[in-house]
């Protein structure tokens, strides 16, 4: 089929291939990036790998999807340096601030207090964040309303506009989520799509 990319070596091809989506990309952006599931960890993976390694910025994390600690440890396994790197925990049940390992974590599992442990996360660091990646919009449509996933990712790229920084949203493509995804679309500056 025209456009569809044959990956070989799965983790080589997705770096490469989000590496070539950043380069033609301005300084400041919002991208969704809608990934199957068997490519889902590949891809958050190279995105920290070229952000962290590579470009060495400093960023924000915002799981929904499993706990900081299993990421953390993912990213350790894999040779991915967080020292640079905020985690907002929207999975572990909430818990006080915490620091493990020089990583900086902020809990919630609300949705609306999300942009208030942002906040708070951009502030405490001397750089601001460089990038706020957030690994699954659609793992908070299992939890929450169309409509109120809808306005927080609204009001959540408005600061990342705001902060003049850059915005990573990942989602799985399930049929379940395709309305919804459709109408986030239109917010964002690009939208990549990892077969």
């Amino acid at each position: 089929m025209p456009g569809e990319i044959d990956i070989i070596d799965v983790n080589y091809g997705i770096k490469q291939i989000v590496m070539d989506e950043l380069r033609a990309l301005p300084k400041e952006y919002v991208m969704l990036v809608i990934v199957k599931p068997k490519n889902y960890e590949s891809t958050i993976l190279a995105f920290m790998d070229i952000f962290l390694n590579d470009q060495k910025l400093f960023g924000t994390y915002i799981t929904t999807n499993k706990p900081f600690r299993k990421i953390l440890a993912k990213f350790l396994e894999k040779g991915i340096k967080a020292d640079n790197l905020f985690f907002i925990d929207c999975v572990t049940k909430e818990a006080p601030e915490e620091s493990v390992g020089g990583v900086k974590v902020f809990s919630s599992q609300n949705v609306t207090e999300i942009n208030v442990l942002l906040d708070k996360a951009i502030k405490s660091k001397k750089r601001g964040a460089e990038f706020i990646f957030m690994d699954s919009i659609s793992t908070l449509l299992v939890y929450n309303e169309e409509k109120t996933v809808e306005k927080f990712i609204h009001a959540l790229l408005e600061r990342i506009y705001h902060w003049k920084t850059k915005g990573i949203f990942i989602t799985v493509e399930t049929r379940a989520n395709e309305l919804i995804v459709e109408n986030l679309s239109l917010f964002f500056d690009k939208v990549v799509r990892i077969e």
